[in-house]
């Protein structure tokens, strides 16, 4: 295997690029079309810079490239491993069918990308106003993405929500240390070098790296929890939309429709789950610790 296997697979991004829908892609869209932004001590909300054709034309190449880059790894031989971003099957899948019974719309019950894609599609077209809302809900029960390790001969976990085997970060080493992995790696299996790690670091380095992107989550969490309760400091007894982000025994967590804010409801979680649409109030904010309580109405 050679450069022109990297030349080939990379000519078939482009083609991708060409596609408005990839097969089994589950489709998702951001939920808030406006930020929290803090100017001068005072909380308020800006509208997000809307992506140009530029900017979403880069971000499907971000998109399609890890397939190329993922190839080139499996076809170099049983000797090299390679660092795979992979999303296994939703443990919660049992709730996504009866979330989308509840919309008059079925889901198979084992877990099945295409036919998620089939479900937001159609869900997309018959309320689109409602369509960010219905993707905030699926993603909470999809769940995250983390890093492990795909050994040579090995049965890769793959991405669920991408529907594809071979997908790995390789896009941006020069702010994510996997990208930078992935590319030492394909650079090792090209010129035909020893593998630059062992089979031992390459596993500490898969954990340490969702280790270490979990930790960055949490803190950006916690400023943007602080910035939502002192955007809300002052609509104490206020009431509002929200939506169901999660339900566990010991708490359960909501989003506001508008202004775009999660917080925890204290009062009134019977009976609720992930999805589910609610009146609530606020009763209380703390902006040192970043705590949003809310009742239900």
């Amino acid at each position: 295997m050679g450069e022109g296997f990297l030349t080939t697979s990379m000519s078939e991004v482009f083609l991708r690029l060409g596609e408005s829908v990839l097969t089994g892609n589950a489709a998702f869209r951001e939920r808030d079309p406006k930020r929290i932004v803090i100017q001068s001590g005072h909380a308020g909300t800006q509208a997000k810079r809307q992506p140009t054709g530029s900017i979403k034309t880069a971000g499907e190449f971000d998109l399609h490239v890890p397939f190329a880059f993922a190839r080139p790894e499996r076809q170099a031989g049983k000797k090299f491993p390679s660092l795979r971003r992979v999303l296994r099957d939703p443990e919660r899948w049992a709730r996504l069918v009866v979330f989308a019974a509840e919309l008059n719309e079925s889901l198979p019950a084992a877990p099945d990308a295409v036919a998620l894609e089939g479900f937001l599609t159609r869900r997309r077209a018959a309320a689109p106003e409602k369509f960010a809302d219905l993707s905030l809900s699926v993603i909470k029960l999809i769940g995250r993405g983390v890093y492990a390790l795909d050994l040579p001969d090995g049965a890769a976990s793959g991405h669920f929500a991408l529907a594809v085997k071979d997908y790995t970060h390789s896009t941006a080493p020069n702010r994510r240390f996997p990208d930078l992995i992935t590319q030492r790696l394909l650079k090792a299996a090209l010129a035909g070098a020893p593998l630059p790690y062992t089979i031992a670091e390459l596993t500490d380095l898969a954990k340490h790296c969702t280790d270490q992107e979990d930790a960055a989550s949490k803190v950006e969490r916690q400023v943007n929890k602080s910035a939502a309760a002192l955007l809300l400091a002052g609509k104490m007894g206020q009431q509002f939309d929200a939506i169901v982000t999660g339900a566990a025994d010991k708490s359960t967590w909501m989003r506001l429709i508008q202004p775009p804010t999660e917080g925890r409801l204290t009062l009134g979680t019977q009976g609720l789950n992930v999805g589910d649409h609610l009146r609530v109030k606020l009763i209380r904010t703390d902006v040192q610790r970043g705590f949003i309580d809310f009742a239900r109405v």
